[in-house]
């Protein structure tokens, strides 16, 4: 899916060396964008854990991201037990924030987060990675 100019999606990405992403789709009730257990070969070679990414929210707009990491906030503490457990298991766990950027004068990215969303992923244990993509993104 492309993400406009000035859009954003947001999701989980989730790696383990043991579990398979069945048991990760069913415990979060979420489809994920793409789902590769360990030892499944790729072009790059054959995957040493499993990988697993699931889309919670995109759009664009103020409105639409502050509506978005609202909801983020509530995945998170739905969800809350199943990432305190994946993170005593060694699991990693990442929010991932992409945003399409036009690129004009001045500055071209600004992220506010709330302390609710930042204190929910420290104490999750979830990484945070932001990638800001020149104009349309997949």
């Amino acid at each position: 899916m492309s993400m406009a100019e000035d859009g954003f999606n947001l999701a989980v990405a989730l790696s383990h060396t043991d579990r398979d992403p069945e048991t990760i789709t069913s415990a979060l009730r979420l489809e994920p964008d793409f789902a590769w257990a360990k030892g499944m070969s790729l072009e790059s070679g054959t995957l040493e854990s499993t990988r697993w990414r699931g889309r919670l929210a995109s759009g664009a707009g103020e409105e639409e991201y502050a509506v978005a990491l609202q909801s983020v906030c509530s995945f998170l503490s739905a969800n809350a037990q199943f990432f305190h457990t994946f993170q005593e298991e060694e699991g990693v766990a990442e929010l991932v924030m992409n945003y399409g950027i036009g690129l004009d004068e001045g500055k071209v990215l600004e992220i506010s987060y709330s302390p609710a969303l930042l204190r929910q992923l420290v104490d999750l244990g979830i990484w945070l990675r932001v990638e800001a993509w020149a104009g349309r993104t997949e």
